[in-house]
């Protein structure tokens, strides 16, 4: 996969390997990479390339990559001022993506519409002509039944033939607005969330006469502006990148990109990271009333002689001396098995307990819309909450729902 060998065990929780082979269909479990995944085989008879979305960002593929590019773009920003190390941080070349967006066409739209009525009230004429074929049943004069029912019998059916009626001569610049529309229709039939667009467009294009036997040269103001527009059009679907080109592993750059995001909602900015023997980092910020420590080492040994660690995503200690203790899960906590759930939570009342916390917060996508889930604690001093954290959120929703949930120390 992308050039580095899959094998049939998880060497590593973050390995993808091989869960199922036979002599046509290989399985194999990504482990939460998403983006462009080639598979090739040594026999030659694999060349694949697969596109994954982040499904726990958000179930349509479209949004999902749109929340993955807004995560990728936002990253530089957050990660500048904290003094990130280089290799702490994904790469995350090629993962963003510039999907034609609903406002990018409305604007051409805007400007089609605008044209078209310039171009409704032009001055119109017409010529005698000896008969003339009108669509369906709809004859504003005199029907020559015989020429129709000879019409009908080509398969011209219900459409009727008309005689003396004066044929409307259209201004110029007709073929070309029909044009723009038709490229419009066409987009917005293609774009998520385009169907009032697609209708509206439908509407007006339904609206213009068929093009006649105006002039074809396009010289006109009306054309020239039509052509215009549709370029821009063009240009636009052309620039459109709705695939990434790269590949990432969603829970390492989900967390990264929550765990700044706190730092910022908190104002806890000043700050290094801190390499121990072992290799690990450790990141300590401080902000207004507020340390807040990324990765800390937490060690014991209790009641026995056995030393234990745990290690929370995210301690912040304030001023007036209450925690606030966080762990960021790139899960669908909401279709966890009851022991999983069971799990998650041990793990952060154990962090709870050995930080003093009264508040333990677990950090996640929440797809289903979910803002927060608290359930009450026996006694009451202590609370334990899921919060969403999600790049389609607006730049300070984070912030407002800490302030919301009336946290110690959350200003």
């Amino acid at each position: 996969m992308n050039g580095h060998p899959v094998s049939q065990a998880a060497l590593t929780p973050t390995t993808p390997f091989i869960t199922a082979q036979a002599v046509d269909c290989t399985t194999v479990d990504v482990h939460d990479w998403v983006g462009r995944l080639h598979f090739t085989s040594t026999d030659g008879r694999v060349d694949a390339t697969t596109y994954v979305f982040p499904a726990k960002l958000a179930p349509a593929p479209w949004e999902a990559f749109m929340a993955l590019s807004r995560i990728v773009d936002s990253l530089p920003n957050l990660t500048a001022s904290l003094g990130y190390p280089t290799h702490l941080v994904p790469k995350t070349e090629g993962l963003s993506v510039q999907p034609l967006t609903l406002a990018d066409v409305e604007g051409i739209a805007l400007g089609a519409w605008r044209l078209t009525e310039v171009w409704r009230r032009l001055p119109r004429w017409s010529a005698g002509t000896r008969r003339r074929v009108t669509r369906g049943g709809s004859v504003p004069d005199r029907v020559d039944w015989q020429l129709t029912l000879d019409h009908w019998g080509r398969g011209g059916f219900p459409d009727h033939m008309a005689r003396y009626l004066p044929y409307p001569v259209q201004p110029a610049g007709l073929s070309a607005l029909r044009d723009l529309w038709q490229a419009l229709a066409i987009t917005a039939a293609a774009l998520a969330g385009g169907e009032h667009l697609r209708a509206r467009v439908q509407g007006v294009l339904n609206s213009l006469p068929e093009a006649g036997t105006t002039e074809k040269s396009g010289q006109d103001v009306i054309s020239r502006e039509a052509q215009r527009l549709r370029e821009r059009l063009s240009n636009l679907r052309r620039q459109a990148r709705d695939l990434p080109s790269g590949h990432v592993r969603m829970p390492d750059l989900y967390e990264l990109w929550v765990q700044a995001s706190l730092l910022h909602a908190l104002d806890a900015t000043d700050g290094t990271f801190v390499q121990d023997a072992q290799g690990l980092y450790t990141g300590t910020f401080r902000g207004p009333g507020v340390t807040v420590t990324l990765n800390p080492r937490l060690g014991f040994r209790g009641v026995g002689q056995g030393y234990q660690q745990m290690m929370p995503d995210l301690l912040a200690v304030f001023d007036n001396g209450a925690a606030l203790v966080a762990d960021v899960k790139y899960r669908a906590l909401d279709r966890l098995s009851t022991e999983q759930i069971r799990e998650v939570n041990r793990q952060l009342l154990g962090y709870m307990g050995l930080t003093h916390a009264a508040a333990g917060l677990v950090l996640w996508p929440a797809a289903n819309g979910e803002v927060v889930r608290e359930t009450p604690l026996p006694g009451g001093r202590a609370r334990l909450l899921r919060l969403r954290c999600h790049p389609l959120d607006p730049p300070n929703a984070l912030l407002q729902r800490l302030r919301a949930l009336n946290l110690p120390g959350v200003q």
